[in-house]
């Protein structure tokens, strides 16, 4: 409701019979923080200052839809709700200061918060289209782009170490530069080039002109089938995502550094469910960003079947929540939110069905190997 402007919502029978109406008043009335209160408050701020402020209580709305026992999934659809809020408003208020835009353009968000599943402490990952009666070179774009990574990082949104962000002048282009980076991306798959792609491919739009998005997500999804060569790299790059899982089904713990003794959940479990789903749509054209979505539609088109997407699915809902709880848990201890979970943290049926959700990951890659000849690369 919150991501799509909408304020009431029909209830049904399994019929389609009209039952009655919810509205965002009644979710309200339940006595919970709600995303849609804080993105309509978000909506309203005179300043980014403010914009920051309001925006900055996201850390205990997902604390309490923790405690309210709502999916990973969901928290994460609502996370990334009040960070697209965040941004439109923050853009419309740089565009007062700065004037109008000499082209048409579209901010686009991508990684975690393009597949609707930002997390606590995310990295930003950003990127301008610019029409093609534009100059990406235009020093108003680069503006913009400041204006909004310094109010996200502000708020809790980290930059990117990678730096894929829309204040590198690598990830603000027209829609033809952006085409020709994209087949440079598919005829030369180094690492690097993999590893840009990937988060490009999680794009999706956020403000302004959506149909430079569209125009530019359709030649993305007609290439993508016809690359073989590409798709079978990216499939070793989701083989590299190993599960912390040991030869005896044990739970392989991070030996060395600030972590040690943790399980990382988010390089172990989350990014090779994420990588996985991601290359099954993408051998089909398939559009969906969110993982949960892409696994549905990989199943629908008979990439993988009925058991396995089931499989997958709960494996990824379950390693996810463990996160989010996790992460609720560092806010409650005056911590800073991260993916690196304590084996003491969990009770031994949470382990076994953490070793049992990293199972599903390790079946699923092993038939990808298969499938791609992944030695032979």
């Amino acid at each position: 409701m919150t991501g799509r402007g909408v304020h009431h919502l029909p209830v049904t029978d399994p019929d389609g019979k009209p039952l009655g109406l919810v509205s965002a008043g009644d979710l309200l009335r339940l006595g919970q923080s709600s995303p849609v209160q804080l993105a309509a408050d978000i909506a309203r701020q005179p300043t980014i200052d403010g914009v920051v402020t309001v925006a900055s209580g996201l850390p205990r709305l997902v604390e309490q839809l923790v405690t309210s026992d709502v999916s990973a999934d969901d928290i994460g659809r609502a996370t990334s709700a009040v960070a697209d809020a965040a941004i439109r408003r923050i853009v419309a208020l740089a565009e007062l200061d700065l004037g109008p835009a000499p082209a048409p353009y579209c901010v686009v968000a991508m990684g975690s918060l393009g597949r609707l599943e930002a997390g606590l402490g995310a990295d930003q990952d950003t990127a301008i289209l610019i029409d093609d009666s534009g100059d990406a070179a235009d020093a108003w774009y680069e503006q913009l782009a400041v204006a909004l990574t310094d109010a996200m990082e502000r708020i809790g949104f980290p930059r990117c170490p990678g730096d894929a962000m829309a204040t590198n002048a690598r990830w603000r282009q027209t829609v033809a530069g952006w085409r020709q980076t994209f087949r440079a991306w598919m005829d030369e798959p180094e690492p690097t080039a993999l590893m840009e792609a990937q988060i490009f491919f999680d794009m999706r739009p956020i403000t302004g002109d959506v149909s430079l998005y569209a125009r530019t997500s359709a030649d993305i999804l007609a290439i993508a089938p016809r690359s073989p060569r590409f798709l079978a790299h990216l499939a070793a790059s989701a083989l590299g995502r190993t599960p912390p899982l040991g030869f005896f089904r044990n739970l392989v713990l991070d030996r060395d550094g600030a972590h040690r003794h943790t399980l990382d959940l988010k390089h172990g479990g989350i990014a090779a469910v994420v990588q996985l789903s991601r290359l099954y749509c993408l051998t089909k054209g398939l559009a969906p960003h969110n993982t949960q979505a892409r696994i549905t539609a990989a199943r629908n088109a008979g990439v993988i079947g009925q058991e396995s997407a089931e499989n997958l699915s709960d494996a990824y809902e379950f390693i996810c929540y463990q996160r989010v709880r996790h992460q609720a848990r560092r806010i409650r201890e005056g911590l800073v939110p991260d993916s690196h979970v304590d084996p003491d943290e969990l009770s031994d049926l949470d382990k076994k069905h953490l070793r049992d959700a990293f199972g599903v990951v390790k079946t699923m890659q092993n038939a990808l190997s298969v499938t791609y000849q992944i030695g032979f690369l």
